[in-house]
């Protein structure tokens, strides 16, 4: 038979996640998908509480935020185009008044900094070694707010930035929570603004960062989600129409490997239960007052009912 792909040979990790894992969720976009995907199995995830970020500094540093329960200072703000700033989060914390955005951050710190003390698995999702500094004073920003390029000076992060900023969080979250398993995946999406070269060289750096520091780390794995896409799916058929994110297809067949490496035989069934019972319960009620869509309501909640009991930490998406 033909083999039209190369499969990635990823094992399964020496440490599942478990029903009863709460989970955090940092990084690139590819965060919130798979984050997406293990909420709507059931897990109680918390996904980027300070946004999407990309490179390893920046999330780096949000943790630190939340490790050290850091909230803004008022001077850290600053207004562009009719709305108040942090360079360290994603421009959606922007608020009309500078008041409205410390609070705004500071929650997204409380949240932060909760769900790592609660959380058993952390995951984290860096897309890029690229940065942009702020040229008036140097100033690392975890987005660009749209700030007019003259405003900003951008460069690839070193191998050895990378390696020490991973090192040093690993060292940092040691210590805040030594019970924590960390996984590291690198994000499949492209960066292809500086070309594809660049993102090539990009990924490269954050991937050898990442090999080097793990070989030290016994509580921390990889996940191999950019290897998955450009390796097993290598196709523009698995990619959005931008050929930048991957697409629905790419995404499911890259959490099915992830089930296979993380999750135990329980965490799958329950997976396949759950979405048995969500796609039941997306199901159209054309006529809520027949008979026929009572009995429907009931076998559904009783069904909810033997999930609850069979997993106690089961959660729900507001969906029903």
């Amino acid at each position: 038979m033909l083999q039209w792909s190369t499969p990635v040979n990823a094992s399964q990790a020496a440490q599942c996640i478990t029903s009863e894992d709460r989970l955090l969720l940092t990084g690139s976009c590819f965060s919130s998908q798979i984050g997406s995907k293990l909420a709507q199995s059931g897990w109680h995830t918390t996904i980027n509480p300070a946004g999407v970020m990309y490179n390893p500094l920046s999330i780096a540093a949000q943790i630190n935020r939340w490790i050290q329960n850091k909230k803004p200072e008022p001077d850290e703000l600053f207004l562009h185009q009719g709305l108040w700033r942090h360079a360290d989060w994603h421009s959606s914390f922007a608020a009309a008044t500078k008041e409205a955005a410390l609070e705004t951050l500071a929650d997204s710190v409380s949240a932060g900094r909760n769900a790592l003390q609660e959380a058993n698995v952390l995951i984290l999702t860096p897309g890029t070694a690229r940065v942009y500094e702020r040229a008036a004073d140097g100033h690392l920003m975890a987005n660009n707010h749209k700030l007019p390029s003259s405003d900003l000076n951008n460069r690839i992060l070193s191998f050895r930035e990378v390696k020490q900023c991973l090192e040093e969080l690993f060292s940092e979250l040691t210590i805040f929570r030594p019970d924590l398993q960390i996984i590291l995946t690198l994000s499949p999406v492209r960066h292809i603004r500086d070309g594809l070269e660049m993102n090539a060289y990009s990924k490269a750096i954050l991937l050898s960062a990442i090999r080097e520091v793990l070989q030290h780390q016994t509580s921390a794995s990889y996940f191999p989600s950019y290897e998955i896409m450009v390796d097993e799916l290598r196709d523009y058929r698995f990619y959005e129409a931008d050929l930048i994110h991957p697409n629905a297809v790419a995404t499911d067949h890259i959490w099915n490997i992830f089930q296979q490496v993380f999750l135990d035989t329980s965490g799958r069934q329950q997976v396949k239960e759950v979405e048995q019972y969500r796609s039941m319960a997306a199901h159209r009620i054309l006529h809520p007052d027949a008979e026929e869509s009572t009995r429907f309501r009931e076998k559904l909640s009783a069904i909810k009912q033997a999930l609850q009991a069979r997993y106690p930490h089961l959660t729900f998406p507001e969906q029903e």
